[in-house]
């Protein structure tokens, strides 16, 4: 795999290399929008292998004016300019002003930005835009590395932490033990379930939730609302196992369900809507996701308005799917909306406010901020380790979605130290054949190979088709 990536690399330089070779004895400005980003130090290195180059690593207006003045331009093939992932207006203003200067310099100068700073570029240095070359755009949708949004599902009760949690297990296993009511024992086998669920123990929810559904229609039939619930909540737990098909048509059915028994305008077919929607979005269909979503945002503002606790869930999950389908702004803007409703609603040392950080981190990472998304992210992990424990799979996912954007700004060690810590987890929790476990060692052997250890990336990558052969 990684040769087809390089080949595709060499093939979608060649239109620039040919731009580069034309414009000897010019200063030529050739812009290039690099995206996923940390292909910028890749294309550095095969450009220098081309042609006799200088590379000029911009963080600062003097920088530009600084290398300008370069005696050894004369000297040169081609100088090759790298910008920061995020645009900055001092910067903007001194390409714009300047221009001309890139002209006297009578050498080609190759312009490597991201996507977001190219923006910038059209928008706010115009003249410098119009006195380009060409416009080279080099982009890899499939060598993206898409960090992991952490789903919100609207827990069924209050709690605090990791602490709270096993305490009301232990409670619920106490009434199941005692409970001569059958009615009290369809609910305390929900209340397992949920404990469980949200402390990552997947299959022991699971068993919990099948529990409920077996008993809650044997009791009341297929139509009523504790039997829709237990539907429910197998759909969640088969979600946060992977088997998002399985999971839909366990949801559909409490939909089906919540529907014929409340009617379409209730804060249960809310729930259901937005958890279909979560499963679609996982499923990677993001535009059915969002109208999942915004059905239940309807029903939800029309009967129980903002300060119902499972708002800030769906704007959380809105978020997360307009920041898959390239609408960053709109996703900041729910992740925004989410953490201010969560915040009031469950305060800030919460899981709620733990998600939200991680997918702001996401949508930093994704536009190229990586000190802001590195931020986001401890916020996330410090919050989660607090709740839930260091073992965690949240943790696990935070931390493999660390590791990318160090890989991403080039901080190797960091980045494999970090996805070693997520790889921990995974397979501690959620075992070797968990898409999240797969896709980390995935990560780590990538890491591994930027680095230049080829052994070590030969040995995960056969790691991972002995996995992936396994896992079928």
């Amino acid at each position: 795999m990684e040769g087809i990536f390089h080949q595709k690399i060499i093939d979608k330089l060649k239109p620039l290399i040919v731009e580069i070779k034309i414009s000897q004895g010019h200063g030529d400005i050739l812009l290039c929008s690099v995206d996923p980003p940390s292909l910028i130090d890749e294309i550095v290195q095969f450009l220098k292998q081309k042609f006799k180059a200088k590379v000029f690593d911009v963080r600062t207006p003097e920088d530009i004016l600084n290398n300008l003045r370069d005696e050894s331009l004369g000297e040169i093939e081609v100088a090759i300019w790298k910008f920061p992932p995020s645009p900055e207006r001092k910067l903007l203003n001194t390409l714009n002003i300047h221009r001309e200067r890139f002209y006297e310099s009578k050498v080609p100068h190759v312009m490597l930005f991201t996507r977001p700073f190219m923006s910038a570029v059209i928008k706010d240095a115009p003249d410098f835009w119009s006195y380009r070359g060409d416009f080279h755009e080099l982009e890899f949708p499939e060598m993206k590395e898409d960090v992991e949004a952490i789903p919100s599902v609207g827990a069924p009760f209050w709690f605090r932490d990791r602490k709270d949690l096993l305490r009301r297990k232990r409670i619920a296993e106490y009434l199941l033990e005692v409970s001569e009511d059958e009615d009290e024992k369809v609910k305390a086998l929900m209340d397992l379930g949920y404990s469980d669920h949200l402390l990552g123990s997947y299959d022991e929810a699971l068993e919990h939730f099948k529990k409920a559904l077996e008993l809650s229609r044997k009791l009341y039939g297929e139509m009523h609302p504790l039997v829709a619930e237990s539907y429910n909540a197998i759909g969640l737990a088969l979600n946060a196992k992977g088997e998002y098909d399985k999971a839909i048509e366990y949801l559909k059915k409490a939909l089906e369900i919540d529907l014929n028994v409340m009617g379409e305008s209730h804060p249960e077919v809310a729930k259901d809507y937005n958890d279909i929607g979560l499963t679609y979005h996982l499923k990677g269909e993001h535009d059915k996701a969002i109208k999942y979503f915004q059905k239940a945002l309807e029903i939800k503002h029309k009967v129980g308005g903002e300060d119902d606790p499972e708002i800030p869930s769906i704007y959380s999950n809105l978020g997360s799917s307009y920041a898959r389908i390239g609408e960053h702004d709109k996703a900041i803007e729910y992740f925004q909306k989410a953490l201010e409703t969560g915040k009031g609603i469950f305060g800030e040392i919460h899981p709620f406010a733990a998600a939200t950080y991680n997918n702001l981190g996401g949508i930093y990472h994704i536009k190229g901020e990586y000190d802001r998304a590195i931020q986001y992210y401890q916020k996330a992990l410090e919050i989660f380790s607090k709740t839930f424990g260091s073992e965690h799979p949240y943790v696990a996912r935070v931390y493999d979605n660390m590791g990318l954007t160090y890989k991403s700004r080039g901080e190797l060690d960091k980045a494999i130290e970090h996805f070693k810590n997520a790889l921990r987890i995974f397979e501690k929790t959620l075992g070797q054949c968990h898409p999240e476990t797969i896709g980390t060692v995935k990560h780590l052997a990538q890491a591994y190979r930027d680095k230049g250890e080829q052994s070590e990336f030969e040995r995960l990558m056969a790691k991972l088709a002995e996995l992936e052969q396994r896992c079928k």
